[in-house]
């Protein structure tokens, strides 16, 4: 789990936290996501591959193949926009910490 206890603040946030934070969730949606569809659209493959011949079989592969890839590259973009989200709230506490204080 991230650390986001006060041993490390710096501008009120923990910026070694906030990475570890990113990194985790990234461990999880880009690496341990991912390897659990690859995993799991091979264990289809093979069922049909098992019992299912012809062009049906076939087509079918094809379009689980492609909803599989969207699906990966919706939680990439999903990713991405939750990471950018986080450095820009955290640019805006900084900037919020700069400003609070008026000479």
């Amino acid at each position: 789990m991230a650390d986001l206890n006060i041993g490390d603040l710096t501008y009120g946030i923990s910026y070694s936290g906030i990475s570890q934070y990113k990194e985790e969730i990234r461990s999880k949606c880009l690496v341990e996501v991912q390897k659990l569809i690859e995993e799991h659209k091979a264990n289809v493959r093979k069922a049909i591959d098992a019992g299912w011949n012809g062009e049906s079989a076939e087509r079918f592969k094809e379009l689980f193949n492609k909803r599989c890839d969207e699906l990966s590259e919706a939680l990439k973009a999903e990713y991405y926009d939750l990471e950018s989200r986080l450095n820009e709230l955290t640019t805006n506490y900084i900037n919020q910490d700069k400003n609070m204080i008026i000479e």
